[in-house]
């Protein structure tokens, strides 16, 4: 057995009425988690290693206990969007070949779902947050209130679902053997390492990624197997977050950049915040100068990480031990290679050979592959001569305009220095003529009192102005919206095909 479902099995097993997840006002203890883990098992008849199993990966107590107790039991999770619409959502679970589908009781108020389940035969379970834990909805296509065992993909804990910031999301087979390297991989940033049992009193984490994004499958797995509480936050909201920092005393835990910016936003009182020793930052690329405002406000030490859903554990990242030394000197890194993360550059153009200064691809080398394999990534990177990487984009970002080459970045960078925008947003939109065209969209800043503020909002042709006064010409997105809020992913990156679709352009072929 997995050493990381041998570990859950007894942290379940064991942890008796120690609260194991709070949300909003409730509280579930590890004794209740072994009950759902029984309950699943139950219906599953026997359960075969790798068996797929369905599950709506809404964050909340059903799907995390789910979660906790498929991966106890070996099993295979396929994890499904809840976000997704109804023909996207039953689409998908058609093409699993699940014989088992896991969602909250609400979620079986969606016919798409009840029907996509009888269509594919597989047997309907809802999630309870009580005893007996699951209830049946719809039976299998034999009539059957049990699952028929299946083998599956042996060795895989989670068809893990890609971003999908580029595009469709896409599933990435992580292995039980990939899990127990995470475990590994993260250890240095936790003083309360893996394989210690179940303590009373001991700080919680807060969840408060989505459950079908890597960082958040990753955070529920990783406090699990410490022996560790979880603390739930549905969907991110900056008084929220803070309440639940405050309240329990958080030490450490993980937010992406947008985050940051909404809790300056919010102007949340950084004595709220006074027990975090530091906040680990990923999912998207840091600005060094929101981090310098953040650091200043709540006086709380960035950590920076990257990784990538291909790559459980994440491949870089900061210590609060390094900081003192190389904080200021390496301003922008996303730190140094994770133990036993081996990582090199390639050329970008020939994506075969070794290059050792400058800018290039990223090559990676894990613990879970061989030897003389690596992974190229489509990261655009470089590494310094003390080993800190810094992250440029991605080679696939990069707009071609009548043959210029346009870095997103920067274009946004521009617009992001005007005093009245808060954000921004810019991809390529296919052109006939020219290949691609830059676009952007814009978020404001509402509030004219902030520093810098003009005497009133800019439209777009004040902001191509100012573009044109800070840019080559080529560099100029011949169309800007401005909008409430920029399209965005589960995992709060910026959503290529939701810009796009803003301008009435599908992502499938865009630079």
């Amino acid at each position: 057995m997995s050493s990381v479902a041998s570990r859950l099995r007894d942290v379940l097993s064991t942890g008796g009425d120690e609260p194991a997840i709070w949300q909003d006002s409730d509280v579930w203890s590890w004794h209740d988690l072994d009950e759902v883990r029984a309950a699943l098992v139950a219906r599953l008849a026997t359960p075969a290693a790798g068996q797929p199993v369905g599950v709506l990966m809404r964050t909340a107590f059903g799907p995390v206990a789910a979660q906790l107790a498929l991966l106890a039991e070996q099993c295979s999770t396929v994890p499904f969007n809840p976000a997704n619409g109804d023909e996207r959502l039953a689409a998908d679970i058609e093409s699993s070949q699940v014989t088992v589908i896991l969602a909250e009781r609400a979620e079986w108020q969606r016919s798409a779902l009840t029907a996509a389940c009888a269509r594919t035969g597989a047997l309907g379970l809802a999630l309870l947050d009580h005893a007996p834990w699951v209830e049946v909805v719809v039976p299998t296509a034999t009539g059957s209130q049990r699952a028929t065992a299946v083998v599956g993909q042996a060795g895989v804990a989670i068809h893990m679902l890609t971003s999908g910031t580029t595009g469709p999301p896409k599933r990435i087979a992580i292995s039980y053997h990939e899990l127990e390297n995470m475990m590994d991989a993260v250890g240095h940033y936790n003083t309360r390492r893996a394989g210690a049992t179940v303590a009373p009193r001991v700080r919680p984490a807060i969840v408060s990624a989505p459950l079908v994004h890597s960082s958040g499958f990753g955070s529920v797995v990783r406090t699990a197997y410490e022996g560790r509480p979880l603390v739930l936050l549905p969907r991110f909201a900056a008084d929220a977050w803070a309440t639940i920092v405050e309240r329990h005393a958080i030490g450490y835990t993980g937010l992406p950049p947008t985050a940051l910016r909404m809790l300056l936003d919010a102007d949340i009182d950084p004595a709220r915040l006074r027990s975090l020793r530091a906040l680990g930052v990923g999912t998207a690329a840091l600005d060094p100068d929101l981090a310098d405002r953040f650091e200043e406000r709540f006086g709380i030490p960035l950590l920076p990480v990257y990784g990538a859903t291909e790559f459980p554990g994440g491949l870089t990242g900061w210590t609060l031990a390094e900081r003192p030394q190389y904080w200021v000197a390496k301003r922008g890194s996303v730190g140094r290679s994770h133990g036993g993360v081996a990582l090199r550059l390639v050329d970008p153009q020939d994506r075969t050979t070794v290059i050792q200064e400058g800018v290039g691809l990223l090559s990676v080398r894990t613990p879970a592959m061989a030897d003389d394999t690596w992974a190229l990534t489509n990261d655009l990177a470089s590494i310094d001569e003390d080993g800190f990487v810094y992250i440029h984009g991605r080679a696939d970002d990069a707009i071609i305009r009548g043959g210029f080459k346009i870095d997103p970045r920067e274009v946004e960078k521009a617009l992001e220095a005007h005093p009245d925008v808060r954000a921004a947003a810019v991809v390529g939109m296919p052109d006939e003529r020219l290949g691609a065209v830059p676009v952007a969209v814009v978020e404001l800043e509402l509030e004219l009192e902030h520093a810098g503020a003009t005497s009133e909002l800019p439209d777009e042709q004040a902001l191509v102005r100012w573009l044109r006064d800070r840019l080559a010409g080529y560099q100029v997105p011949v169309a800007i919206e401005i909008v409430e809020a920029i399209p965005r992913t589960a995992a709060m990156k910026v959503s290529r095909p939701g810009v796009l679709a803003l301008f009435g352009t599908p992502a499938d072929g865009a630079s």
